[in-house]
């Protein structure tokens, strides 16, 4: 990996610099983090799935990477794997798909349901089970998506 890969932990949020996007997110407690690539508004699963390497991508609860070739205007989304401990209020679940807290826009897909998107997607889920790139979890009917900021 790269530096450039590697990205900057700021500024918050996607930010277009020459030759692609540097993508950060701040998290105290995540255990995992994917980034997710959409090609258009209504693609129910990411063109592109983009794991943040907590050892080498990650400053502290700053995780962040540099995505080549991507413009302004992507559209991305989160996946975040964490701790289930709803007594401490940690409610991880990797299988929901997350909108940029820090984005500038938002995109809705027509297919967007807000009762899909306030169900949980299963149990209490455990460390290391975010779902495989390239796994079947979509965001059809329970996700808006984020522009890039």
């Amino acid at each position: 990996m790269t530096a450039r890969n590697v990205g900057s932990a700021s500024p918050l949020c996607a930010t277009v610099l020459d030759g692609g996007v540097n993508f950060s997110l701040f998290t105290r407690t995540a255990t995992g983090v994917e980034l997710l690539l959409f090609d258009r508004e209504d693609d129910a699963a990411p063109s592109r799935v983009v794991r943040i390497d907590p050892e080498t991508t990650r400053t502290c609860h700053y995780w962040h990477t540099f995505v080549s070739g991507v413009i302004s205007g992507q559209i991305h989304d989160y996946r975040v794997e964490g701790p289930s401990a709803v007594a401490s209020g940690l409610r991880f679940d990797p299988t929901k798909v997350l909108l940029d807290p820090y984005a500038r826009a938002v995109v809705v897909p027509k297919t967007f349901d807000r009762e899909a998107a306030r169900r949980s997607a299963g149990g209490p889920m455990t460390p290391g089970t975010m779902p495989a790139t390239g796994s079947t979890t979509t965001r059809s009917a329970s996700a808006p998506t984020a522009g890039a900021c």
